[in-house]
């Protein structure tokens, strides 16, 4: 490890603990609004039920729901539980974004970290036993990994940023939007990339798995 990543470890880390403390701190001072009792109550149901639900009358993904279920059965079924797994969720996402940085620069990675650690809303999202939190957690873990696959072109990246893709549209419909805001920037990319032939051909062989 170089000294300039040993110099951030140190304030990386405090942002995540404070990214943990803001929202985990009076997690449970008030009770459920109607969306978070939607959640455990539907998290309740079989896992066919919830696929069956969410597919057929909410018209959306039911990832979030599975990982919820999954997670009261160990945790227990008290709000500060079903909330804190929206915790970890955003946590996850601070921590991922000192990945965004495509080059070696530690200080933007130390700014995006901070910035999704601190950030009112997305603080306000953290606490709430919803979905946002780790679907807010996949899009900066794809857009991470698309950085990646456009920057170093080699067919495990894309598969990479594909599961992750995958992973967002799971946690929401609405991930969608941002595949199809990704598909913009790669293709821009290629376009300029003395190597499109070949970025074209892999990305050409992982989209349309992306995409179902």
């Amino acid at each position: 490890m170089n000294s300039t990543r040993r110099r951030h470890i140190i304030p990386i880390s405090l942002m995540l603990f404070t990214a943990f403390s803001a929202r985990a701190l009076w997690l449970d001072q008030q009770s459920f609004w109607y969306d978070e009792a939607f959640s455990v109550w539907l998290a309740a149901k079989s896992f066919g039920d919830i696929t069956w639900h969410m597919l057929a009358v909410d018209s959306n993904t039911p990832a979030h729901y599975w990982l919820l279920k999954a997670w009261l059965a160990m945790a227990g079924g008290s709000d500060f539980c079903a909330r804190l797994l929206s915790v970890f969720g955003g946590v996850t996402a601070a921590a991922l974004a000192t990945l965004l940085p495509s080059r070696t620069a530690r200080v933007p990675a130390v700014i995006c970290c901070g910035a999704i650690a601190l950030w009112p809303a997305l603080v306000q999202i953290g606490q709430d036993a919803r979905t946002y939190a780790w679907m807010g957690a996949a899009v900066v873990a794809s857009t991470a990994a698309l950085s990646r696959a456009l920057t170093r072109n080699a067919r495990k990246a894309w598969w990479t940023w594909a599961l992750f893709t995958v992973l967002t549209v799971g946690m929401h419909i609405m991930g969608i939007g941002v595949f199809v805001a990704q598909l913009m920037v790669a293709a821009g990319w290629v376009w300029k990339s003395d190597r499109a032939r070949r970025s074209a051909r892999i990305a050409a062989s992982i989209i349309p798995v992306a995409a179902c």
